[in-house]
């Protein structure tokens, strides 16, 4: 786990400092951009990419549904 915030972070956070830097007076407007891309980047990848290699995803079985108390 530690691993995998290394390898994400560390580039995102130099990255991040990069912009910073480079920005100018309207750094956190491309900030903010670049955070928001970053996430829609994780959100699309995460259930592909990074969840299996921690939980194992078994198909739900077919079924008649939600039961209902009678």
């Amino acid at each position: 786990m530690i691993g995998l915030s290394l390898l994400l972070g560390m580039p995102i956070l130099a990255a991040f400092l990069h912009i910073v830097k480079w920005g100018g007076e309207y750094f956190y407007l491309y900030v903010w951009i670049f955070m928001f891309a970053v996430q829609m980047i994780l959100v699309t990848i995460y259930p592909t990419l990074i969840q299996p290699c921690f939980n194992k995803m078994d198909p739900v079985p077919e079924g008649s549904g939600v039961r209902k108390n009678t």
